[in-house]
């Protein structure tokens, strides 16, 4: 048989159980048939407590192995190409700035110019990793001493080993930091 005969075939039979068992019950709420017993059973196994229970044993979790992701983008930004990319209290994206209450999420992978329209007139690609920023200067310059340390966002390019006196949102953990800037894992 096709699958799909297979499929009509089995749910045919679940239709039948469940009336003759709803028929038996009428007829003798006592007596139960045993077909209703093997219909108890399937209708268990999609139950959604069997999918929210605590795990008793080992379970092959599925995963995103895609690191790129679409946001919808804040109203009246513009998102340059390589740029640190955040998210704003409604969870629109926009550029990385100095505020508080950003949440890091990676790098644009195109340009996006939204800053003509409404939030989440557009969408952008964000790529999700561990990127080469800037580095900030002076007193708050990232050194290898910080490797494994929070750095926070200076702006779209540049990151800080400081949170600026609580100005700054955090931009990801360092990974490490050479000539050419601070390598940044994302996290959150």
């Amino acid at each position: 048989m096709m699958p799909q005969t297979l499929l009509l075939v089995a749910l045919f039979a679940l239709v039948f159980m469940f009336i003759l068992s709803d028929f038996q019950r009428r007829r003798s709420p006592s007596v139960s048939l045993a077909p209703a017993a093997g219909v108890g059973m399937i209708t268990s196994l999609f139950s959604p407590s069997l999918f929210f229970a605590a795990l008793t044993a080992d379970r092959d979790t599925t995963s995103r192995e895609s690191v790129i992701f679409s946001y919808p983008v804040a109203a009246a930004k513009k998102i340059y190409a390589g740029s640190l990319v955040v998210l704003d209290a409604s969870g629109n994206a926009e550029p990385g700035t100095t505020a508080t209450g950003k949440v890091a999420i990676g790098r644009a992978r195109e340009f996006i110019d939204n800053s003509a329209g409404a939030a989440a007139d557009l969408n952008v690609e964000v790529e999700q990793g561990t990127f080469r920023w800037g580095n900030s200067s002076a007193g708050d310059a990232i050194t290898k001493a910080e490797i494994g340390d929070t750095c926070y966002i200076v702006d779209d390019q540049t990151v800080a080993k400081t949170d600026g006196t609580g100005t700054r949102s955090a931009a990801g953990k360092i990974v490490d930091v050479d000539s050419d800037g601070v390598w940044v894992k994302t996290v959150y």
